[in-house]
């Protein structure tokens, strides 16, 4: 540290934290003539050093803390080597923990537009517009306010009231009442929200010393520094998720569909690009929250071993993904803050409306189970549409296939039994993949019943949907005429529904097995004939929970049974998936009579459906064949096991 001595008026260097004497400190603001180290050690000529305003400033200052009896002053402007990088770098990382042991801190803002010249026209001052005195604020516990002629009008703890008014800092805070480690990381970025610096580079630097991070000093990397900045904070305090608590000006553009004019639908990262993006955080208070997170900037995004939360849209029996920001707003405690994200890559999530911060009140919100995500740290802005109607949803045009599903009325996802989950969007309810895979197989779990508006459930039957091969376009090239012998033997897709509690043990043990290997098709495959699975695209249940009342009508009995059942058609939207996809709609019917029911399904009165094989060498088998091997009975002697395939 580098301190310039009020009496001989020559500079010490003292580079021991040990060996630093006790100093005055002056904070100010940057003009266009200043006074640095180079050119304070080489003036002599007297008529440059009485018209010099910079030099004029610090010379002022060096007076005042002679006549206080401090033999030493550090001032930013002479004390520091600008032209070493390296030391340049050591006084930026060192500068907060500078002023807060300076035994006084004198503010003097001279400069322009305005000066001011008393305590009442302290906010017109353009210090408290500026990035590097956010930190010269906090840090000192005793500070004396100047005017422009030097005069003092009054100290840190008599303007108290008046400095928290101007910035929106807690009068505690500023006194040294309250530890910065109480404030949430939101609301530290609100107070630098309004403030510039000269160079972009800093908008982030002179933050350092408030969030307690070090970085080196790299200008010209321009609006990187902010996104490192972020990343230090996650580091050194990755529980304090309010860091994503930011929000922007809302988009204008819009999108014209169906006649309709609506507002686009807008993705980024999930790192804010500026603290102007905190503008709206200040009343974003810290909460302690019991729950363990986990948060791992990397070359692949921030990688999360946390619980998000889903909310439930029963007008589609889908969910959306939010996560939690351990911070609550202080005008509306109850009330869960979250960001909306969208799941986009491989188990990779975007922020999905940068201009909302969520404020959640409704029942209809449920803890996801704790995973590995990751967060896209930054990505260009997407929107979904334009103002000429034209655009596609980018989510979308990332994924190469996909398998959508359809729910009817009373049908939902039981969001638990889900798998691959890092292949499922909830929003758009599917399973998608980002390129040709042979990991194109899936399971879920489904209910039937009642999901109110209020978020209660009335669970009337529970069934299990497996699908796998569904990345082929198989079944349409062949019903169109034009499948040649190679696409004949290409997996087509192949899907059935079953009775989850006929089959709940089976599938705990499948589940387990098909993780293993990612859900490899032919593995899949394989896996449905050793656990002996029928292949359905209909069945008929037994109403769980009998002789209850249903909706609707107060006091009459549930019906005993239910069919269900499914159709698979090719669909087309570039705002799903960039080509053609499966699309899987349910539908389900009650009746009392069982037998009327089944005679609606497909499979009535046969034997299961079963398994089609595709041997290496040889003929497709026939459906009395398949019959065998669905039963479980042994595989004929011309196949292997390796090449099962799933009757479409």
């Amino acid at each position: 540290m580098r301190l310039w001595n009020t009496h001989t008026e020559l500079f010490e260097e003292f580079l021991d934290d040990n060996s630093i004497p006790p100093y005055a400190i002056l904070s100010h603001t940057w003009d266009g003539e200043e006074a640095l180290l180079t050119d304070v050690k080489s003036w002599t000529n007297s008529h440059i050093l009485i018209t010099h305003q910079g030099y004029q400033k610090i010379v002022k200052a060096r007076e005042v803390a002679r006549s206080q009896d401090c033999k030493y002053i550090w001032i930013d402007t002479c004390c520091i080597d600008q032209s070493s990088s390296a030391e340049l770098t050591e006084a930026i990382n060192s500068m907060y923990g500078w002023y807060a042991r300076a035994k006084v801190c004198y503010i003097n803002p001279g400069g322009r537009p305005y000066v001011y010249k008393s305590r009442e026209e302290l906010d017109r001052c353009r210090w408290f517009s500026r990035g590097w005195t956010l930190q010269e604020l906090i840090a000192p516990q005793n500070i004396i306010f100047y005017d422009a002629d030097w005069n003092a009008i009054g100290t840190k703890k008599t303007l108290a009231n008046k400095l928290s008014a101007i910035t929106k800092i807690d009068r505690d805070i500023l006194l040294h009442r309250k530890s910065l480690s109480t404030v949430s990381v939101a609301q530290k970025m609100s107070w630098a929200a309004g403030r510039k610096t000269t160079r972009t580079e800093d908008t982030a630097y002179c933050l350092l010393g408030i969030f307690g991070v070090h970085l080196p000093a790299i200008y010209g990397e321009k609006h990187r520094a902010f996104r490192r900045l972020q990343e230090a904070i996650l580091n050194s305090e990755s529980n304090d998720l309010s860091i994503f608590a930011w929000s922007r000006q809302p988009s204008t553009k819009l999108h014209r569909g169906n006649g309709k004019e609506c507002k686009t639908r807008e993705y980024c990262g999930v790192f804010a690009t500026a603290p102007s993006d905190f503008s709206r955080a200040g009343n974003l208070a810290k909460k302690v929250s019991p729950r363990r997170v986990e948060l791992q900037p990397g070359n692949c995004g921030i990688k999360v071993m946390m619980q998000f939360f889903i909310q439930m849209t029963p007008e589609n029996g889908g969910y959306r993904y939010l996560l939690p920001l351990d911070c609550y707003n202080e005008d509306n405690r109850t009330a869960v803050v979250c960001v909306r994200l969208r799941k986009y890559g491989w188990n990779g999530m975007v922020r999905e409306n940068p201009a909302k911060i969520e404020e959640i009140t409704t029942p209809l919100l449920m803890p996801m189970t704790i995973g590995c995500r990751y967060l896209i740290p930054e990505t260009p802005l997407h929107w979904h549409g334009t103002p000429d109607g034209g655009g596609v949803d980018f989510i979308g045009q990332s994924r190469e296939h996909a398998i959508q599903f359809e729910l009817g009325s009373g049908i939902w996802f039981q969001f638990l039994d889900i798998w691959p989950a890092h292949r499922f969007d909830g929003e758009d309810r599917l399973f998608y993949l980002n390129e040709k895979s042979e990991n194109d197989a899936c399971m879920l779990r489904l209910r039937g019943g009642v999901l109110s508006p209020s978020g209660l459930q009335r669970v009337d039957f529970e069934f299990m949907f497996c699908a796998a091969g569904w990345s082929s376009t198989l079944a349409s090239e062949l019903s169109e005429g034009n499948g040649s012998r190679e696409s004949k033997l290409e997996p087509p897709l192949q899907c059935g529904v079953m009775d989850y509690r006929e089959y709940a043990a089976a599938f705990s043990e499948f589940r387990t097995d098909a993780q293993g290997w990612d859900f490899h098709s032919e593995h899949f495959l394989e896996r449905l004939v050793y656990h002996q699975m029928p292949k359905r695209s209909s069945i008929v249940m037994e109403v769980h929970g009998n002789g209850r009342a249903s909706v609707g009508e107060a006091g009459s009995p549930l019906p005993k049974w239910v069919r269900v059942w499914f159709e698979a058609d090719r669909d087309q939207d570039p705002d799903v998936c960039r080509n053609d996809f499966w699309k899987i709609t349910f539908h389900r019917e009650y009746s009392d009579d069982k037998e009327s029911l089944e005679l609606k399904c497909d499979n009535y009165g046969a034997a299961d459906l079963g398994w089609e094989m595709i041997a290496d060498q040889g003929p497709v088998l026939g459906s009395e064949q398949i019959g065998m091997v669905g039963r479980g009975h042994e595989v004929p002697f011309f196949c292997k096991l390796d090449s099962v395939q799933w009757a479409s």
